[in-house]
């Protein structure tokens, strides 16, 4: 393989190499050991050599668990009070005319507990039930703090029992029990200091051994690890380590992203100079692979959520599926960089891709997405149960409806199983996002082009209405076209689509068509030119209904040029005869807009339409004047040019005679033409087609 540096190259590898920076710039960012070198996360294999620690150091719980640690010890913290025996005492010094049934009341408040401001805020905020009374004997006793009074209530309670005036009874009441709150404070520190301390590991411990399962306290043990070392800024070899790994990742993304632009380049090239379509498969990739490493990275147990099989599906239905392989291939291993179990991820990933692209190899009906996700699905769970067994896991949970809150690939969860019901739910939607694509990058899915061959769509119906005989024509080439694209491997939707349509600019003249007339030529009363204009005007009305009809870009170029660059070869004829010499006939006049075909699709179009009218005119339609007839209409086309710009080989155009020979064997009829016979026989004997087989 030559390498060239043209436009054709170095473009298209620019817009890689920005790729590759998109895509490892989302590598750095998403990675969380920088320095340590190491992926972990909890439940991962610690596929790594065993880890001896070279310092000593506290293991402490970390990260958002230390959010929800310190909130369970507030929330379950019961905090302390002190009792005032005191108080009750001085009240009653102080109001020493208090009648028995008063002090025997206030005696009952003040052993029940007045609470303070302090608890009685608390109270009243309900962010307090209990509270440890300190006794006499300086035993904290746990108490409800519905039991304790709050000043208030003391003193509406003992006004209203002995019929006192409230101003009165509130100067007997005082609070005897206080919150201790610099005590608690230092309490609820403690605790939750004891709560997030986990052990000290001391130089030359073993903190993990490879092929151990990362439990939550073995990952706060390794982030403890990490976090010691960040702080250590002298020590420029862990740094450096950790740089060193990075670098490796960026370098392994650079190969494959390179490699896969080495596989277009070899393999598919008409994809690096359709810049286009060549940036949206780049954006694609880079976009899925940034937000799979993002979410792998921040949420490695939903790892199987993400659904990545979005990516080899939509690039099967807009490019093809050896190229969705490659796409998907890529992805799947630059994604393998932040995980723990690669070989087992790269397996399911995989295998669930391949799957995909099997069953979108043609989109027919969106309906289709629902049953590649099902196929996904099952793909998936196959895949999970096998590399279960082959570790040798726990199968136990696969009678059992208990759901682990631990998923792993070392024992069946079917919390896993759940994951990726969700990855194949989300993946049944995929028909949006083609949707979407279409609409901004204006490609064409197969669904579309499916769609669109319904006779109930509106031009089709106007058609069928207004211009009968050539609704029979198109309908004609639509299958003759499909069966010549099947048996030479061209896109059957598109010519199928592109037949149907491309004869809609005839329903603005319809009687000016030989396929409408009944028996009234109205080109009889016309001049050569007149006709030639209005013959050759179905192409630009065609392709004005369809532009106002918002088909597909693919659906207008077919009309552009399913005659190409062509003559309008009777009526040119007509005028040089009238004319005594060519050189007195304006050509632009017979010649059609065009361009001729760019794609094999439009000269499979252009060859069966010629064809399948011209053999209409026979009037003998038997197996030799028809394959006579379509040899040629077709080397006619071959010796004006009008094929040497699609990508369709010789042989092809072979095949293509045979086809459409065999299949007009059964359906050819006579058709009306627009001259007498002796005109059509000069015409062919001038090596000319008849009128209607290049003016229609």
């Amino acid at each position: 393989m030559k390498f060239k540096y043209d436009k054709n190259t170095v473009v298209p590898l620019f817009m890689m190499l920005v790729a590759i920076v998109v895509v490892a710039t989302a590598l750095i960012v998403t990675n969380k050991e920088l320095r340590m070198g190491y992926d972990f996360d909890y439940y991962q294999r610690w596929n790594y050599g065993t880890l001896v620690s070279d310092r000593t150091f506290d293991a402490c719980y970390t990260g958002d668990t230390v959010a929800e640690i310190t909130r369970s010890i507030r929330e379950d913290f019961i905090p302390k009070a002190m009792r005032e025996p005191d108080v009750e005492s001085e009240v009653l010094a102080a109001h020493p005319g208090l009648s028995h049934a008063v002090k025997t009341t206030l005696r009952q408040m003040y052993t029940s507990g007045i609470a303070d401001s302090n608890l009685t805020a608390a109270i009243h905020a309900d962010s307090i039930s209990r509270v440890s009374i300190q006794d006499a004997t300086g035993v904290y006793i746990p108490t409800d703090t519905a039991s304790l009074l709050t000043p208030e209530k003391a003193e509406t309670m003992l006004a209203f029992a002995h019929s006192l005036p409230v101003d009165e009874a509130a100067l007997l009441i005082e609070p005897n029990v206080h919150l201790d709150t610099l005590n608690n404070e230092r309490l609820l520190q403690t605790a939750t200091e004891n709560a997030l301390y986990i052990k000290q590991v001391t130089k030359g411990d073993i903190i993990i051994e490879n092929g151990v399962i990362i439990t939550p306290t073995i990952y706060h043990v390794l982030k403890s690890y990490y976090n010691d070392m960040e702080r250590d800024v002298h020590d420029s070899h862990i740094a450096g380590a950790g740089r060193q790994v990075m670098i490796g990742k960026v370098a392994i993304v650079a190969l494959l992203m390179l490699t896969l632009y080495l596989y277009l380049y070899s393999m598919r090239p008409k994809y690096l100079t359709e810049t286009k379509r060549f940036l949206f498969m780049l954006l694609l990739l880079s976009v899925a692979a940034a937000l799979a490493l993002y979410a792998i990275t921040h949420a490695h147990n939903y790892r199987y959520v993400i659904p990545l099989a979005v990516v080899p599906i939509v690039v099967t239905i807009f490019f093809d599926s050896r190229t969705s392989f490659a796409c998907h291939l890529t992805l799947v291993l630059i994604t393998a960089l932040v995980v723990g179990d690669r070989v087992e991820y790269i397996l399911m990933q995989l295998v669930a891709g391949f799957v995909a692209i099997a069953s979108m190899q043609e989109l027919t009906r969106r309906s289709q997405m629902v049953r590649c996700a099902a196929n996904v699905f099952v793909a998936y769970t196959l895949m999970y149960i096998a590399v279960v067994m082959m570790r040798g896991g726990d199968m136990t949970q696969v009678f059992t409806s208990a759901a682990s809150t631990t998923p792993s690939l070392d024992a069946f969860e079917w919390t896993v199983i759940k994951y990726f019901a969700v990855n194949c739910v989300t993946l049944s939607f995929s028909s949006i996002l083609i949707f979407v694509i279409e609409r901004v990058f204006g490609f064409t899915s197969t669904a579309t082009l499916v769609e669109l061959t319904d006779i109930n769509t509106p031009l089709m119906r106007t058609l069928s209405e207004k211009c009968q005989g050539t609704f029979q024509h198109s309908i004609q080439v639509s299958m003759i076209a499909s069966e010549v694209a099947l048996r030479i491997g061209a896109n059957v939707q598109l010519v199928r689509a592109g037949a149907m349509y491309h004869d809609i600019g005839k329903i603005n003249n319809p009687a000016f068509f030989t396929e409408n007339q009944m028996g009234v030529n109205p080109h009889d009363a016309l001049m050569p030119e007149q006709s030639a204009r209005i013959v050759i005007a179905h192409v630009t009305d065609g392709v004005q209904m369809a532009q106002k009809a918002n088909l597909p870009r693919v659906i207008i170029d077919m009309i552009l040029q399913h005659h190409g660059r062509g003559l309008a070869k009777y009526f040119y004829a007509t005028a040089c005869q009238a004319a005594k010499s060519e050189t007195d006939v304006d050509r632009s006049i017979y010649t059609y807009p065009g361009p001729n075909p760019q794609t094999r699709e439009a000269a499979i179009l252009m060859m069966t339409d010629a064809c399948e009218a011209a053999v209409k005119s026979i009037t003998e339609p038997n197996d030799k004047n028809i394959r006579d007839m379509v040899t040629r209409v077709i080397d006619g086309q071959k010796a004006d040019g009008l094929l040497n710009e699609a990508p369709i080989t010789l042989s092809e155009i072979e095949t293509v005679k045979t086809v459409i020979t065999e299949r007009l064997r059964s359906s050819a009829s006579a058709r009306v033409s627009y001259a007498p016979v002796a005109a059509q026989a000069a015409a062919q004997a001038a090596n000319q087609p008849t009128p209607t087989q290049s003016d229609q």
